[in-house]
């Protein structure tokens, strides 16, 4: 069903049926009363509020972007195995402000705030600097054996985390994704874990937990096989991105915590809840301590932070993330204006302006002079006023 308007009516005739069934009234009347009270508008629900969304023009392929750029083509290639594949065996191509994302963080050593609006391809914006920023870090050094965490990805719910991890599975450990890894990267692969509450299992390794994680691997090995019956059943690979890929020699999810304390993941995805008790307690602090090491070793090495929602992180709640940055930081032995972190960040309600600027020098601890060396504003031709900084909100706050 294609039309949002019946599907709201459906969806309030169901609810008005739970109602009449969960709390019935002996008199007829009455009951058609109560239903003609609930059926006004705001009584139960409000009506459909339905938001044009622009066009986005397509500007180059990844393979010209890279061109253009002077970056490695493999890129393009792996891209196109997962993160960015092709439409009907045609090349896709990117938007402008995609492209300026890449050139922003890869190029021009910028953090970057990408403010496009909704279905504009925000997500690239960041994933597309982070891997290739990991990818040729593989390519660079054949004996590559160091774990760390790449980039750290940052929620603020665990709901939006899952909705990543499809994507990453898709980009990472999809049967394309690993069929090229294996051809054209010798088996490399770029490593994943979501660490959330949900994440198996917490506390030291028992043999009482160790019996209980294999129990846990049991069943999400049944349950990938059953989810590729499922998808070839269907000829949709969408069944497979629900959970880690189980297939032997894999390995690119780590999906337990104990994996990713001893081996930490490139690329680690949490919420700022998990990651204040992650920075308190002995059992994570391997995977700190790995990353700082990895980035002593050698000043290319960058750590990416990715945070969504920026604008979000207002008032007491903001100002305690704040602080958590700059404790992840520290913890890392890095400063905020330091070479080696790039600050990757979506907002779909900021723009330049002075007040922008202000609240992201003081959310990231930088210096108000920094701002215009160090960040770019990434948008698009499309956008309009509506898409500007919330200034009332943050005066509120």
């Amino acid at each position: 069903m294609n039309n949002a308007f019946e599907v709201w009516r459906d969806l309030q005739k169901t609810y008005l049926k739970y109602i009449d069934t969960g709390l019935p009234i002996k008199y007829k009347k009455l009951e058609e009363e109560r239903k003609q009270l609930l059926v006004e508008t705001d009584a139960i629900s409000k009506k459909p509020i339905i938001e044009l969304i622009p066009r986005y023009e397509e500007y180059i392929t990844l393979s010209d972007a890279c061109d253009k750029l002077g970056l490695n083509k493999s890129f393009a290639a792996f891209a196109n195995a997962g993160l960015f594949p092709s439409r009907d065996g045609v090349e896709s191509k990117i938007y402008k402000h995609q492209f300026d994302s890449l050139k922003a963080v890869i190029i021009n050593k910028q953090h970057i705030i990408a403010t496009t609006g909704t279905g504009s391809g925000k997500t690239e914006c960041f994933l597309f600097p982070l891997l290739y920023s990991i990818l040729q870090e593989k390519i660079g050094h054949p004996n590559l054996g160091q774990y760390a965490l790449r980039g750290l990805i940052l929620y603020p719910l665990n709901a939006l985390a899952e909705d990543q991890m499809r994507r990453l599975r898709r980009s990472l450990s999809s049967e394309t994704a690993i069929e090229y890894l294996n051809k054209e990267m010798y088996g490399k692969r770029i490593t994943f874990g979501r660490y959330t509450g949900i994440t198996p299992l917490s506390g030291k390794e028992t043999d009482g937990k160790k019996k209980q994680l294999r129990h846990e691997k049991e069943e999400l090995t049944r349950d990938w096989v059953s989810a590729k019956k499922q998808s070839a059943s269907k000829n949709n690979p969408d069944y497979l991105y629900d959970l880690p890929n189980m297939d032997a020699g894999v390995n690119a999810e780590l999906w337990d915590r104990w994996t990713m304390q001893k081996t930490p993941p490139d690329v680690l995805i949490t919420n700022y809840s998990m990651l204040n008790i992650m920075l308190m307690r002995k059992h994570e602090e391997n995977i700190f301590e790995s990353t700082k090491q990895w980035l002593k070793s050698n000043t290319e090495n960058v750590f990416h932070l990715v945070i969504d929602e920026l604008h979000s992180y207002r008032g007491t709640s903001g100002t305690e993330v704040a602080y958590l940055v700059r404790l992840l930081l520290m913890r890392l032995g890095l400063t905020p204006d330091s070479p080696q972190v790039r600050f990757l960040c979506s907002s779909a309600s900021m723009k330049e302006s002075e007040r922008a600027k202000k609240f992201v020098c003081g959310f990231f601890g930088l210096k108000a002079d920094q701002y215009a060396e160090k960040f770019k504003i990434i948008q698009d031709e499309n956008q309009t006023a509506q898409s500007g900084f919330n200034s009332q909100k943050l005066d509120r706050n």
